[in-house]
């Protein structure tokens, strides 16, 4: 997916007659099932919502900021090691070249509880994937996961 347009998403999900919460479910919960985009997209997940008679959908997204990638970029000068020097500079060199993309949606979240089930749909931009491939190395790196931070 090239890009995500919230707006459009939420207009899309009101123009349904679902009630929309801004927000995510907490974890632990219960049971989380995935769509399987495979066998649909939004559409098919939000008339699945309607014949279970569900008024509620959850809504949730990421949007980049310089912070994000300011937090995750290091200073390679102090650092002894040539090859772990040039490992360093070549990904925050990597992370830099999505700076373009600060303030876009990077992923989005539809939900809805049922029974104590969450149904959940996500969709992501392209470039996010390539992003997020190098936040979870340095989170892992540093011990923080992604999916902690966006709610996933």
């Amino acid at each position: 997916m090239k890009s995500i347009d919230t707006k459009q998403v939420v207009g899309y999900i009101k123009s349904l007659g679902f009630n929309v919460f801004y927000g995510f479910v907490e974890y632990p919960f219960s049971i989380t099932v995935r769509w399987d985009k495979d066998n649909g997209d939004l559409k098919d997940f939000m008339r699945v919502a309607k014949a279970e008679g569900v008024r509620l959908i959850i809504i949730d997204w990421l949007n980049l900021d310089d912070e994000m990638i300011d937090v995750r970029t290091l200073e390679t000068d102090v650092i002894q090691n040539l090859d772990e020097r040039e490992r360093i500079d070549r990904r925050n060199d990597a992370m830099e070249a999505y700076r373009k993309n600060v303030g876009e949606t990077a992923s989005i979240s539809v939900s809805w509880v049922k029974d104590s089930v969450r149904y959940f749909y996500a969709e992501a931009t392209d470039w996010w994937t390539g992003l997020g491939e190098i936040f979870d190395e340095i989170d892992e790196e540093i011990g923080e996961g992604r999916e902690e931070r966006a709610g996933f």
